[in-house]
């Protein structure tokens, strides 16, 4: 895990109308490196796929493209993005989420954060 995931899963509480934010970091490829407790339990914890895994895993194979083309232009164009895709918890739920790079100081997004909220 990276040194910020601590920090990171303690400022993202709820969202203004009380629910809380779903908490992703991946890289470009779509390989978890951090969730926060609220998706671990509402989508991780059934499935129990590990860190270092692929977000892919938990995604609706018909939204699975939309999001890897997604995750590829917060990495290589430095821009931020809003989507909506299905992740899977026994059922397949609809989320919204905006997707933006964490930058390094080469310009090119090591990581990704997933701020998700159920649509």
């Amino acid at each position: 895990m990276t040194t910020y995931g601590k920090a990171i899963g303690d400022w993202v509480g709820a969202s203004n109308d009380g629910r809380p934010y779903y908490l992703v970091v991946t890289d470009a490829k779509g390989r978890m490196s951090f969730t926060n407790a609220h998706f671990y339990s509402s989508f991780q914890a059934a499935q129990a796929p590990a860190i270092r895994t692929s977000f892919f895993n938990l995604v609706h194979q018909s939204d699975r493209q939309q999001l890897m083309e997604t995750l590829s232009r917060c990495s290589l164009r430095q821009e931020a993005a809003n989507i909506e895709f299905r992740v899977k918890n026994g059922q397949f739920q609809w989320v919204k989420w905006e997707l933006s790079g964490i930058r390094r100081p080469e310009n090119m997004s090591e990581q990704i954060l997933c701020l998700g909220k159920d649509k």
